[in-house]
């Protein structure tokens, strides 16, 4: 199934199973929650084209797509044509298939069996819209017989324009080099500080916050609505991405940090959460909306 629509109450959703169980646009009473997808994505079907995409089995990058993991190391190869290094797991360019739909939700999965990921797992993708506010969870489990890296994230794109303003509360951000890479964590700068609603046009960040605390505001000036974003307690980082032109920004709520698989504790083992044969892992978003004061 290539497009899957839902239509329940005041909400409009479409949703591609066949290509990487993105959405493509979601309103609420017409007003656009998420960007709708660019008019190329029916002729490319690339998800950074669509409203959202699913992050897993990691989020971003992973450099040279080398890392170790239980004393053996493991070569990915780019899997976008626009990316130097794999980006953003499996999930987001393959097929999932549809395991149930009702008036107000839908529930994909997506089974990993074999390839460059070396871990076979299943995830399970469901959508749920409620009166004002639409539930994404996703629930992965480790399918084989060893210990797997098991990354977690969601990726919303937001409609952008001067007025727009964030706010959301972190501890720390990753600075990066030349390859969106992370370097260096250091305390938040003044110009990356969304602690109380700030601007977003116009800010210059492609960056990994850690200590993220779960929640996010955003409003608009001329919207009726403002957006309030909530996570379940295991997706502590955030990435916050502003493209220098363009009408949308990105906030990622994610379980790692990014280039975690290459990132190591004191005691050596890698910042990446991992799955225990047959165990399971699950994240929630929630898009609120209500009316603004």
């Amino acid at each position: 199934m290539e497009v899957l629509a839902l239509q329940f109450k005041d909400w409009d959703l479409q949703v591609s199973p066949k290509y990487g169980a993105c959405i493509l646009g979601c309103s609420y009473r017409g007003f656009d929650i998420l960007r709708k997808a660019e008019a190329n994505w029916k002729y490319t079907h690339d998800p950074m084209l669509s409203s959202y995409f699913p992050l897993v089995p990691y989020s971003n990058r992973i450099a040279n797509g080398q890392f170790k993991w239980e004393n053996k190391s493991f070569n990915l190869n780019p899997n976008h044509s626009d990316q130097k290094f794999p980006l953003h797991g499996i999930g987001w360019l393959s097929e999932w298939a549809v395991k149930d739909i009702k008036e107000n939700s839908c529930s994909l999965e997506y089974k990993h069996i074999e390839g460059d990921w070396p871990w076979p797992f299943l995830v399970r993708q469901k959508i749920v819209l409620e009166d004002s506010s639409i539930k994404i969870s996703l629930t992965l489990k480790n399918m084989g017989k060893k210990i797997m890296p098991s990354g977690l994230g969601f990726h919303p794109y937001f409609p952008l324009s001067r007025d727009v303003k964030l706010q959301f509360n972190a501890e720390d951000v990753w600075l990066s080099d030349k390859n969106n890479l992370p370097t260096e964590l250091v305390k938040i700068p003044n110009q990356w500080d969304f602690s109380k609603l700030g601007r977003v046009f116009n800010t210059k960040v492609d960056n990994c916050f850690s200590g993220y605390g779960g929640k996010a505001n955003i409003t608009k000036s001329s919207w009726r609505h403002q957006i309030n974003l909530s996570t379940s307690p295991p997706l502590d980082h955030c990435v916050f991405y502003v493209p220098s032109k363009g009408n949308y920004f990105c906030f990622e709520p994610v379980n790692h940090m990014n280039n975690a698989l290459a990132h190591y504790t004191e005691s050596g083992a890698p910042k990446m959460p991992s799955l225990k044969p047959g165990e399971i892992n699950h994240v929630e978003m929630c898009l609120g909306v209500i009316k603004s004061t």
